[in-house]
């Protein structure tokens, strides 16, 4: 949708990027992923001086920061999530991510990038299943720090400050303990793990398992 528009203000500016395409799935952030990637940047010639820019979903966010992480010793970076799960989760984790024989995120690297560009208005060409997925993050902050998250997660007035108002949550709660923003992920991988990421998005899973992780009287509130 973005990549010709994308690409022109580079141009205009006179620089010429080199587009790499990635399995934009979360099945498909693996291994072999990065692999292909790198015989593309490999091929392009590219250095420590040079950049990747992430554009895309989670997956790709996962894959291009591994690449970049490891690449050289490490290359520049640039995150431009275009789903509201890359922009809550993906950008801010500070880890790369990748799945290994059927299990979910088993590889992981520290990644830091040199930039994060979130724009609202990528996700209006996000399907409505895809875009979901970022609500069952936003419910786990709302479970832990913000219940009044919940109230404009489907049609925020303001979607800029609702981001600012979710990234404060999970600051928050990333300083109390870092561990607790895994929350249902356990359980939420082996759901994906078991059927094989073809059942169920990441998002619906990591929803079922908040509400086998809450009790009865958070349950029913949770399941509207």
């Amino acid at each position: 949708y973005y990549y010709n528009r994308f690409e022109n203000q580079f141009i205009l500016r006179g620089v010429k990027p080199v587009l790499v395409p990635v399995e934009c799935q979360y099945s498909g952030k693996s291994i072999s992923a990065v692999d292909s990637v790198y015989k593309y940047i490999t091929d392009f010639d590219m250095g420590p001086g040079d950049w990747i820019i992430a554009l895309g979903g989670g997956g790709i966010l996962d894959v291009a920061s591994f690449c970049a992480a490891v690449f050289c010793g490490g290359i520049n970076i640039l995150a431009v999530p275009t789903t509201l799960e890359a922009m809550i989760e993906g950008a801010v984790s500070g880890r790369a991510m990748l799945n290994s024989n059927g299990h979910k995120d088993e590889i992981s690297t520290r990644v830091s990038y040199n930039a994060v560009i979130c724009d609202p208005t990528f996700l209006s060409t996000v399907d409505s299943k895809y875009r979901s997925n970022g609500y069952a993050s936003v419910i786990r902050y709302a479970i832990l720090d913000d219940l009044s998250l919940l109230t404009d997660i489907v049609e925020p007035t303001n979607m800029r400050e609702y981001l600012n108002r979710v990234y404060a949550s999970r600051a928050k709660i990333e300083k109390i303990d870092t561990r607790l923003l895994t929350l249902g992920d356990e359980i939420a991988a082996a759901i994906e793990g078991y059927f094989r990421f073809m059942n169920y998005s990441s998002g619906e899973a990591l929803a079922l398992s908040l509400l086998a992780a809450v009790d009865d009287k958070r349950r029913e509130p949770l399941s509207r």
